[in-house]
């Protein structure tokens, strides 16, 4: 598969997304169900260490090993010639931290309930699947259309675009917005879901401002000879189309209606 120059863009940042989600998911989900079927974890409980904080030290010992895998990786690539944006640094250790929690979480609940075997088993299968079709050594844009879209729903896709896309522009990466003409501008280049959803909301105007005028005769209203809708007071007449010719009329025009011998401006 070939890769875009410099190489080490897109390798180093699949690196990082690789050790994060071995560190805290694979690791994890291993070591807990290994801790609950030798019975560490029972005896943990029955001393006065809260759950919670239990939980936080497995999160803290995680983000402690991959600070060092980080720092580690990261000299080995600048070392191969790697230079990522300055700006993107502080996005990228958010995405780390943020990968931490959710893979530390998904293995806590994997190692919580199954069997120290199956655990394994199972958590060496995912990791698998994971690296392959998971957008960390394929980049979901590379990836076929509907193996790309769950790709990019999972944390492993996730983290391992962000990390490639901020540490090579040096900002977040941002949703795709809908970029409609207006006013005879040239729409800008899009996607095929994002030029359907502008097309439909272009419909959907053009609805609105010419749809017919189907203002009648209201309650109290007499129609005099020129077709004309009036109140049965003198003087207050309503404009409105006759039934036989119906015109578009702008949404912005000011219809008025006659309710209870009023006319009122709606």
């Amino acid at each position: 598969m070939p890769l875009p120059e410099p190489r080490i863009a897109t390798v180093a940042p699949s690196v990082l997304a690789l050790a994060v989600m071995s560190t805290a998911f694979t690791g994890q989900a291993i070591a807990l169900g290994f801790d609950r079927r030798y019975g560490v974890v029972r005896r943990l409980a029955a001393t006065a260490l809260p759950r919670w904080l239990l939980v936080a030290g497995r999160l803290v010992a995680v983000l402690g090993v991959v600070a060092v895998q980080v720092v580690l990786l990261g000299a080995i690539a600048a070392a191969l010639g790697w230079r990522p944006a300055p700006a993107g640094v502080g996005w990228a250790l958010l995405l780390v931290l943020l990968g931490c929690a959710a893979f530390a979480a998904l293995g806590m609940l994997l190692g919580g309930s199954l069997r120290a075997e199956i655990t394994l088993a199972v958590a060496n299968l995912v990791w698998f699947v994971l690296l392959l079709a998971g957008g960390i050594v394929i980049p979901v844009s590379q990836l076929p259309g509907p193996l790309a879209t769950v790709a990019a729903a999972l944390p492993s896709g996730a983290l391992a675009e962000g990390l490639r896309h901020t540490l090579a522009t040096g900002a977040p990466r941002r949703p795709a917005r809908c970029s409609c003409s207006s006013r005879g501008r040239r729409p800008a280049p899009r996607s095929r879901s994002a030029s359907s959803a502008c097309a439909e909301t272009s419909h959907i105007r053009q609805w609105l401002h010419t749809r017919p005028a189907f203002c009648e005769a209201g309650p109290g209203c007499v129609k005099s000879r020129g077709g004309q809708a009036r109140t049965g007071r003198p003087g207050s007449a309503v404009r409105s189309s006759s039934p036989s010719r119906t015109t578009a009329r702008p949404l912005t025009r000011t219809w008025r209606k006659p309710v209870l011998g009023r006319v009122v401006s709606v």
